[in-house]
């Protein structure tokens, strides 16, 4: 039976230092600006970020390692993997990918030596965050296979390129485009303002066409965001297609999926949600556990 990584586990550890009285307000209040459609800059205070990591990273994180494993193994077996992970925030994509890597490397040959991951997000609050879930992820890594760290590392900037698709992006992000080998685009769409409409602002196109121009050739972009959200499948397209307008490309179509995150809720998890009261469940209040998402791959030509 193959080691899972419980992120309950990880992001109770990440989030220790934050009173519990003040997280379980914070989940209510995030949860409440979710089911509303309205904004909520989680980032702007560290329960904020803490409830995200607690309510959502798990889902993300077993949604993204599953797509990885399942879809895009063949992307992800390089010698050297560069990233770089657009509105990455807390760092889901890095653990998700040092997770498949992990898993990967138990199963048989090693998917490569240096897996380097470069988030790029239009704050920096985040920053914290990810030293925090990187420091109780990647020890746990070493469950799944002893090697993590060894026989191949994560090499992850603790710092963040601070950027915005919605504005001019500056050089240092094209800089590390123009050598990656993934860029990954996950959960991003459906979050820019105004959220809930269909249209993909021009603005954004223009970065999306911008980035195409400087991707170097092979180099895959893949989207994925919440099926659900309202505009989110248009959005996809539309982001597509900005991309192949600027830059000849192979793409799949956008396939919809539903993942189950597998990892147990620990005992700090059900202590936690025993505090917090949510309408969108009718015996348990619990963490985002189901996740229906759409993604989509561009190659560049």
């Amino acid at each position: 039976m193959s080691i899972r990584v419980s992120y309950h586990l990880v992001a109770a550890r990440a989030v220790a230092s934050v009173p519990s009285e003040k997280l379980a307000r914070a989940i209510e209040r995030m949860s409440a600006a979710y089911r509303e459609g309205r904004s909520l800059d989680v980032h702007r205070s560290a329960e904020g970020r803490a409830a995200y990591l607690v309510h959502v990273l798990p889902a993300h994180v077993c949604d993204q390692r599953r797509l990885f494993l399942d879809e895009l193994e063949g992307e992800i077996r390089r010698r050297e993997l560069r990233v770089v992970a657009l509105g990455a925030g807390p760092g889901t994509e890095a653990i998700a990918l040092a997770d498949a890597w992990a898993t990967l490397s138990s199963r048989g040959p090693l998917p490569g030596e240096v897996l380097r991951v470069v988030r790029v997000d239009r704050v920096r609050d985040w920053d914290s965050s990810f030293a925090a879930l990187a420091a109780a992820a990647l020890p746990a890594l070493g469950e799944i296979d002893p090697g993590a760290g060894s026989t191949w590392r994560l090499e992850a900037p603790g710092k963040s390129i601070q950027a915005d698709l919605a504005r001019s992006l500056p050089e240092e992000v094209f800089q590390e485009v123009a050598g990656a080998d993934l860029i990954v685009l996950a959960n991003l769409l459906s979050e820019i303002e105004p959220r809930g409409n269909a249209t993909l602002p021009a603005s954004v196109k223009e970065s999306l066409a911008a980035i195409s121009t400087r991707a170097k050739r092979g180099a895959a972009l893949v989207i994925l965001d919440r099926a659900h959200a309202p505009g989110a499948l248009a959005r996809i397209e539309a982001a597509l297609a900005a991309v192949a307008d600027a830059r000849a490309t192979e793409r799949t179509g956008i396939t919809e999926r539903e993942v189950r995150c597998a990892c147990s809720l620990t005992r700090a998890t059900k202590a936690l949600y025993a505090k917090v009261r949510l309408p969108t469940t009718r015996v348990l209040d619990r963490p985002i556990l189901t996740t229906r998402t759409a993604w989509a791959l561009a190659r560049f030509l």
